[in-house]
């Protein structure tokens, strides 16, 4: 084969090739020049791919999961973007692998040996995803810290994974980075928190016996309209709600804000707003405005 012919091939296939398939294509020597000049590139042992695809998180999962050998299946981040959730580069490449599998490659790839079973389903021929639980919780210790929150968050949203699937498959499984940080958050999202900014606000704010009558992601109906508040205090009919920045800047999402304050004050809902700057920097102050407010209202409910 032409070498034009078949380095076009490869440039247009995501799949690395053995030895032999390299051979197959061409001949041994051709093989060899080309490693030698750089236009082809050995990932892992006898798995090979065009240099122009060498840095693919694609090419180099296939090649470390046929690497890996029987069992081995892709998971971490690189197996929830095959699932369709890649919020964050990859530069790590993990593969599951039966108790006793354990190999060492290249920097970009960690092989990790399980004694637990983990369930896969197919990707390409020959190469097997984790589902995207085990993947998630292995994928937690990849990702930057400030952006693990919406990381979890992200995910479930997405329905990819359940806080309690999350939360059994990380309690089960053992050297898992940031391991404690991962099952509070969690423990968090389990109890209502939809976002960082919410899992701070219980931590900080909402937190010990005086905010027992709050309630996380309540929802109330008012003249046929469904609403959703982050925190409510019913014995009070407090509404609490925790104003991400980038939620509330645009002036519609003010007035849609005002519009549904005003509609749940008819049935005599009061809703304060707490701004991002205020839960994170200021979470006293927060408490005693929510308190100062519980208290007032009790003591008017009482008086009417």
């Amino acid at each position: 084969m032409r070498a034009d012919t078949w380095v076009q091939q490869m440039t247009r296939d995501s799949a690395p090739r053995t030895f032999a398939d390299l051979c197959d294509l061409m001949s041994r020597k051709t093989v060899t020049r080309a490693l030698s000049a750089g236009t082809l590139t050995r990932l892992v042992p006898d798995q090979y791919c065009l240099t122009i695809h060498a840095d693919s998180w694609i090419m180099r999962s296939r090649a470390a999961v046929e690497w890996a050998g029987p069992g081995a299946a892709l998971t971490g981040l690189a197996a929830l973007a095959v699932h369709g959730y890649a919020p964050t580069p990859i530069d790590l490449v993990q593969v599951a692998v039966p108790a006793g599998g354990h190999r060492t490659g290249p920097r970009w790839v960690r092989v990790r040996s399980l004694t637990v079973p983990y369930p896969t389903a197919i990707w390409h021929p020959n190469t097997d995803v984790t589902l995207p639980g085990l993947a998630l919780v292995l994928g937690y210790g990849q990702v930057p810290p400030q952006r693990r929150a919406s990381y979890v968050h992200g995910a479930i949203h997405a329905g990819l994974v359940t806080p309690s699937e999350a939360s059994d498959l990380a309690r089960v499984l053992t050297r898992i980075p940031a391991k404690r940080e991962l099952l509070q958050r969690l423990k968090h999202i389990e109890a209502g928190a939809e976002s960082y900014l919410e899992e701070r606000a219980w931590e900080t704010i909402l937190a010990g016996p005086a905010f027992d009558g709050v309630v996380p992601q309540h929802r109330v109906r008012v003249r046929g309209e469904l609403f959703r508040i982050d925190a409510f205090h019913i014995p009070t009919l407090t509404a609490i709600e925790f104003d991400g920045d980038a939620n509330h800047d645009e002036p519609k999402d003010r007035l849609r804000d005002i519009r549904r304050d005003a509609l749940l004050a008819t049935q005599g809902i009061q809703t304060v707003r707490l701004a991002r700057k205020s839960v994170l920097e200021s979470p006293e102050w927060c408490r005693e405005i929510l308190l100062e407010t519980i208290d007032a209202r009790a003591k008017y409910a009482w008086a009417a």
